[in-house]
């Protein structure tokens, strides 16, 4: 496996999808062509995965950012949720609230000592 399937295959156990953006940065600083040979290399690769590329200059790491458009909605994900579980919050108050109305027994007429109540 040469160095290019290597990334390649690092590149893809990240499982990206569409739009998102891979961001790759080198340890040192690169020369103009270094940097343009490193993006052609790997260019092959972001266009099949359908993903932008980033070449940094500090730290060899390869990550992965999600796309807006997946954080969006995850998001609206989130407030449906959470929306759903406040409307049934609201309705076990609202029943738990009808059920204090409920109260069928009747007014004591006398304290547990025997006491009348006044």
């Amino acid at each position: 496996m040469n160095e290019q399937e290597a990334f390649s295959h690092q590149i893809e156990s990240l499982s990206p999808k569409k739009g998102d953006l891979l961001v790759i940065s080198v340890p040192f600083p690169l020369k103009a062509e270094v940097r343009e040979k490193l993006a052609g290399v790997l260019k092959g690769t972001t266009d099949r995965l359908d993903c932008e590329l980033l070449v940094l200059e500090a730290g060899i790491t390869a990550q992965l950012q999600p796309g807006v458009s997946d954080l969006l909605t995850e998001q609206k994900k989130q407030t449906a949720l959470l929306e759903q579980i406040a409307s049934q919050n609201l309705a076990l108050i609202e029943a738990l609230a009808d059920d204090q109305d409920a109260d069928t027994d009747p007014i004591p007429k006398t304290y547990l000592s025997g006491a009348p109540c006044r």
